[in-house]
């Protein structure tokens, strides 16, 4: 398949997790664990994304919040640490979710794989403290600028900087599915052409 068609389907299951986050956020909910095993859709049909295990929430409509350590260390925001106080908010998901983006567009993890235990801890705390931001150079995130762009702006390391909508973030996926879709359009026509012309 083309390699712009897999880039579509990831930024639709984006798009609906996105979507599922802006409903959250807005009831005062935030998830506080986006990662690759919570996002779940039924087999050829990204469309159908669905976030799961919403078991260590923060409410903010409630006196206590579910669950004492927020969110998995491989995506999390460097506040968790930072910010003795920090107990979630709608900008950690997000950052989380374009972590998520890029490890399904390359098959990798931004930062790598962190050990269990104390030593993934420890590590995570070095990787704070160094102020190393996702850089998002892998050819198959490169291809398309808007992408690299939103991907940015979702991690920032300040959560003052970061992209703080899912709604927002939700319409940017939006648009660069337009985008793809014009694009695919364009290549078949392309492949339809030449085919043509062979035949003849």
């Amino acid at each position: 398949r083309h390699a712009f068609a897999n880039l579509r389907e990831i930024a639709e299951i984006g798009l609906q997790a996105a979507r599922a986050l802006a409903y959250a956020h807005g009831c005062q909910v935030m998830h506080r664990d986006i990662k690759p095993s919570n996002l779940y859709f039924a087999n050829g049909r990204p469309e159908s994304a669905v976030i799961m295990d919403f078991g260590i929430v923060r409410d903010l409509n409630a006196e206590q919040t579910t669950g004492n350590v927020p969110c998995t260390l491989d995506y999390a925001p460097p506040e968790i640490i930072l910010d003795e106080n920090e107990r979630g908010h709608a900008s950690m998901d997000i950052y989380a979710l374009g972590l998520c983006l890029y490890e399904a567009l390359t098959g990798k993890l931004c930062y790598g794989r962190l050990p269990s235990g104390l030593p993934g801890y420890t590590q995570f705390i070095q990787r704070v403290q160094s102020g190393v931001r996702p850089k998002f150079t892998d050819p198959s995130v490169r291809q398309d600028r808007k992408l690299v762009e939103l991907l940015d702006a979702m991690t920032a390391l300040d959560p003052v900087k970061r992209l703080s909508s899912a709604d927002v973030v939700a319409q940017a996926l939006r648009d660069i599915i337009d985008g793809f879709e014009i694009l695919l359009t364009g290549v078949f026509a392309v492949h339809q052409f030449q085919n043509l012309r062979h035949s003849l």
